[in-house]
């Protein structure tokens, strides 16, 4: 929290004199000006033991927002290089002498003296450089340099430029007129009572239509006041008097903004700040800074991008100047205090007395910000409020396990444009926050509806791209109507991205709102490209015979003209099993030239349910024409699209014995092959697919036919073992020979890796565990508790190898307890760990009409992420 305070540097000498104890001093003063959580005091103490102390101090008066200079009998060289600087750096000054000390002569025999104080008093008062202040450090209390340091600041940042106090009721006094501190407790679970606990309570607000508005809009994004009902607000502080004009309009640029209009908004703040630039206006320095960074960010907004650099370069040009307006002490008050509370109650419940009463104080704070923010139209921090208090309400929540705060701090994110941050937190948090999450789901879907939403068109997309599926009909209706209105629109700003929300939607679509909304989307194809690749996923979303034939397949014609030979996001393969059912061999011929070679067949294969040889020794004489180009090419790491077709078809295919022992052939002979190349990702590619040959094997009771044992008689070549002295290299010959040995182990029963087992847990000795159960289920029953502690592995890598030996078990040996820790995997960070569970679940078809099968996909229908629930859907509709 410490870069929002005000640096303040204490400069000293470093020795003691005449009864003075500097470090005693400094110590005493810092702790006194600290106590007010606006100040950041330097420590020299932790410093002054570096091998250049003097070049660290003066590094520390550059970046000191005051310096305080106390001054004994005399005044030292390094002490005097510090007024120095901070007189060439214009840094304020605030200049302390000792009452006694500094009417007596000093040493001027010691050379590290620059002058006594008595001459340094008269240097000061005939160059009327500084004033300074008298004090007593014999017997030193700090009070009154606390309370000219706090002058100070409102002097130079929230007075005027004659001196005269303003806003006293404004800023942050005990007695503030905007202190709306409540008492009451977060907790309760209403909607209602964060509004409640915020404000309605207070009686000022109560009564004040500004005030009410203003929360309103901060919290549910409702309209904001009008520039009558601000000034009828703000008029009452008669100290703001003279600033009124200037406060006006950057409340009229405020509104405007809101209202998305930025031109005017912009040429609003501009005009204010070339008033102030001509000399036509003074005020505080850090309200041109905070003018400045409102105009920049208009701007931007407006897409004056030139303007906006411009901007810029002046506020770096003003870094020298403090850039903490009065804003800022709520700001970091707030922030200070949530620090501290949370370290104070960490790890206890939100039943802590302590607890249930310090949030509001928290927030009571960043109500003072955000009125202050209000009364000097500050766009930037009058977002940052809902942003601060979105921050606080999910620490809080979190930390305690509240869903409800939790969510509010969602909702106040999409309200401040701020979308993929509230996502990232509900997908970070889903065990905490689904159930809650999914009962306000719909009420959610409603925020994106108020004008005052910021960025609420992209924001909604995001919305839809998350949790369409989930809302109820009206919702799902208006989602519907948007995403056209969007596609009609003149304007494409708002066009990319409208594909991967209809991929979640077109489920729910009727076949021709399916096929109308993709031609649209081709029309705008010269915008957005990239949404071109999402209309197979569209596309699929309904089985061919409800569409119109004719029209279908026009559809998907006009796609393969217009479209790049491969798809971004998209994966033209998915449409060719529905193209071969209506019989059109051109357009299957279209669709197979925008498709990855093996990628097309392995549809169509699995389209159809049978397994293929030929297609097996297609793939092996592709992999061997790979292996024979990485020969040429020395050491490949790379990864190999036609090995995940391999494994895809092994794993899909119901294998008889006879199936089994030509694929073992086919796999045997290619990695004989294989480690004669230097392709490591080929030869470890084949080594798992042969580790999933064989658990198939046991897991069909079937026998592993003897050509298998020709694993342990397979070496890698000489070309490739010299790779292994690159350690990226020699990590993948590990594991190779990891499955190797694996591999052998199984063949030759041998179970000694149950003996480290737990003392060398990876997913190599986890497989290896796996694999001697599935070669004996029924007798190593004593080991099912391995596979529920393994699912619950915080390793992926090992949840994902027991995977399809937990769903065996639970369908094929009625393991029923496997069914909770398999539904718990929905959760999980890991896409490979949900992915595993559905492509698993397809070898179980036959189970569909089980509870068991239907809860699992259920679960996982709900999935965040497309590939997880177009899988789940094509289940069911198989």
């Amino acid at each position: 929290m410490d870069n929002e305070k005000i640096r303040v540097f204490i400069s000293s000498s470093m020795n003691d004199e005449h009864g003075i104890h500097w470090l005693d001093i400094r110590r005493n003063l810092k702790i006194l000006l600290e106590s007010n959580p606006l100040l950041k005091v330097f420590e020299i103490e932790n410093r002054a033991a570096t091998r250049d102390p003097e070049s660290v101090f003066l590094n520390e008066v550059t970046n000191s927002n005051l310096v305080i200079l106390l001054v004994g009998s005399v005044i030292r060289s390094g002490t005097y290089a510090e007024y120095q600087r901070a007189l060439e750096l214009k840094v304020p000054l605030l200049v302390y002498f000792d009452k006694t000390l500094s009417t007596i002569d000093g040493n001027a025999i010691d050379p590290k003296v620059t002058m006594d104080a008595k001459h340094f008093k008269n240097e000061l008062i005939a160059d009327n450089r500084e004033t300074f202040n008298e004090t007593n450090l014999l017997d030193f209390n700090g009070n009154n340099i606390l309370r000219d340091t706090l002058d100070e600041i409102r002097s130079r940042y929230v007075v005027d430029v004659e001196g005269k106090a303003k806003y006293s009721k404004i800023v942050g006094t005990n007695n503030s007129n905007v202190n709306f501190t409540s008492t009451l407790s977060l907790f309760e679970k209403n909607k209602d009572n964060l509004y409640d606990t915020l404000f309605q309570k207070h009686i000022d607000i109560k009564d004040n239509e500004f005030g009410l508005k203003s929360i309103n809009w901060l919290l549910q994004g409702s309209d904001l006041p009008s520039v009558q009902e601000y000034i009828n607000f703000v008029k009452s502080e008669k100290s703001l008097g003279e600033f009124l004009p200037i406060i006006q309009e950057r409340w009229r640029s405020f509104l405007n903004n809101m209202d998305r209009n930025y031109e005017l908004a912009t040429t609003i703040e501009s005009n204010v700040l070339q008033n102030l630039d001509d000399g036509k206006k003074k005020v505080p320095e850090w309200l041109v800074d905070d003018l400045l960074i409102d105009c920049r960010n208009l701007y931007f907004n407006s897409n004056q991008y030139d303007e906006s650099a411009k901007i810029q370069k002046r506020i770096e040009n003003r870094s020298n100047i403090l850039v903490y307006p009065v804003l800022d002490r709520f700001k970091s008050e707030a922030l200070q205090e949530l620090d501290n509370e949370m370290q104070k109650y960490n790890l206890q419940s939100p039943d802590t007395v302590n607890f249930g009463s310090s949030l509001p104080v928290i927030v009571g704070k960043l109500q003072d910000y955000f009125f202050i923010a209000l009364i000097f139209g500050s766009a930037t921090h009058i977002k940052g409020t809902r942003r601060l208090l979105a921050d606080v309400l999910s620490k809080y929540g979190l930390e305690f396990e509240d869903p409800y705060l939790v969510i509010q701090a969602i909702r106040l994110y999409f309200l401040n444009g701020q979308t993929e941050v509230g996502i990232k937190l509900f997908d970070k948090n889903k065990r905490l926050l689904f159930s809650q999450f999914n009962h306000e789901i719909d009420d959610m879907f409603s925020i994106f509806d108020s004008k005052y939403c910021i960025n609420n068109i992209s924001g909604r997309l995001e919305f839809i791209k998350n949790w369409g599926q989930q809302v109820n009909q009206g919702n799902f209706d208006k989602a519907v109507r948007f995403i056209y209105s969007i596609l009609e629109d003149k304007d494409d700003t708002n066009i990319i991205g409208v594909g991967a929300a209809l991929v979640v939607l077109s489920k729910r679509l009727k076949p021709n709102q399916v096929i109308e909304l993709t031609y649209k989307i081709m029309k705008k194809s010269h915008i957005s490209p990239i949404d071109l690749g999402y209309i197979p996923r569209i596309l699929v979303s309904h089985n061919v015979n409800e569409y119109d034939t004719l029209t279908f397949s026009s559809r998907v014609k006009e796609l393969a003209e217009m479209a790049p030979k491969e798809l971004p996001f998209g994966d033209f393969s998915l449409v060719a099993p529905a193209i071969r059912e209506l019989n059109n061999p051109d357009l299957l011929n279209s669709v197979r030239e925008h498709s990855l070679a093996m990628t097309f067949n392995l549809r169509l294969l699995l389209d159809g349910g049978n397994f293929s040889e030929d297609y097996l020794v297609g793939l092996k004489s592709t992999l061997e024409k790979d292996i024979e180009e990485s020969k040429q090419s020395g050491i490949s790491l790379g990864g190999n699209k036609n090995i995940w077709c391999l494994e895809s078809a092994i794993i899909g295919f119901e294998l008889s014995q006879n199936d089994i022992n030509k694929a073992t052939v086919i796999l045997v002979d290619l990695l004989k092959k294989a480690v004669t190349g230097t392709s490591l990702s080929i030869i470890l590619g084949v080594l798992e697919v042969m580790v999933e040959l064989l658990e198939k094997i046991y897991l069909n009771n079937l026998n592993v036919p003897e050509y298998f044992k020709n694993v342990g008689n397979i070496y890698l070549s000489e070309s490739a073992k010299k790779a292994t002295s690159i350690e990226t290299f020699a990590r993948t010959y590990r594991d190779i020979n990891s499955l190797l040995l694996i591999i052998n182990y199984t063949l030759l029963s041998n179970d000694s890796v149950w003996l480290n087992v737990y003392a060398n847990s990876n997913k190599y000795t986890v497989k290896a565990c796996i694999l001697a159960i599935e070669r004996d289920i029924s007798g190593n029953k004593a080991r099912y508790d391995y596979i529920k502690i393994w699912l619950n592995s915080n390793n992926a890598e090992i949840t994902l190898e027991v995977i399809p030996l937990a769903i065996y078990l639970l369908f094929c040996e009625n393991q029923v307890d496997m069914l909770e820790r398999i539904l718990g995997l929905h959760t999980s960070e890991s896409i490979e760990v949900r992915a595993k569970v559905i492509t698993t679940l397809m070898r179980y078809k036959k189970y569909v009409t089980t509870e068991n099968f239907q809860d699992i996909i259920k679960t996982f229908s709900s999935d965040n992420d497309w590939r997880i629930r177009h899988m789940a859907s094509e289940i069911r509709k198989n």
